[in-house]
């Protein structure tokens, strides 16, 4: 189990219908350049646990590859027109368009000595209809998606906030 939870919060390729989708109406932050790569520094093995031999997550110069067969199989994902990546403050933003819900996904992360710490939300539907729109409206809702269009300030005021978040730790192998 613990290998889907790193999935979705890294990059969540499919929306189970028991989850929640918080999606935005545009990639985040809003206005933000693309970059066409990840930056050397991020380029490695990653694993939930220091020192397991198998890693969760690769990434590589263009492209993640996941190592989980349950629910992906082990493949590659490659940055492209509907999986982009921005930088924002010290964050990192995975954007995955949601063709299915008709928005994007975004999925905040930073890199600190040798860590990913990967940012997902943490909030039931009613809670997250409730602590979202004290940041920006709702534009759009499902029975099990909400849709909002927050600008810059206030996504970045949403980062800030601890209480939305639930952040997981990968290790980097050496």
């Amino acid at each position: 189990m613990p290998h889907i939870r790193i999935l979705l919060l890294f990059l969540p390729l499919f929306s189970l219908s028991s989850c929640l989708t918080i999606g935005y109406q545009q990639p985040q932050p809003t206005g933000g350049k693309n970059l066409k790569e990840f930056p050397s520094s991020l380029i490695g093995k990653y694993s939930q646990e220091p020192g397991d031999k198998k890693a969760d997550v690769e990434v590589r110069l263009h492209s993640v590859i996941f190592e989980d067969e349950e629910l992906l199989g082990e493949g590659e994902i490659s940055l492209s027109d509907t999986l982009l990546l921005r930088k924002y403050k010290k964050f990192y933003i995975v954007n995955w368009y949601d063709s299915k819900n008709a928005c994007w996904v975004a999925h905040p992360f930073k890199y600190n000595e040798s860590k990913l710490y990967l940012y997902s939300f943490n909030l039931g539907k009613d809670e997250a209809e409730s602590q979202l729109s004290a940041y920006t409206p709702i534009v759009r809702k499902g029975s099990e998606l909400l849709v909002i269009n927050p600008t810059r300030k206030e996504f970045k005021r949403m980062l800030r906030a601890g209480s939305l978040w639930e952040v997981e730790v990968l290790h980097r192998e050496n």
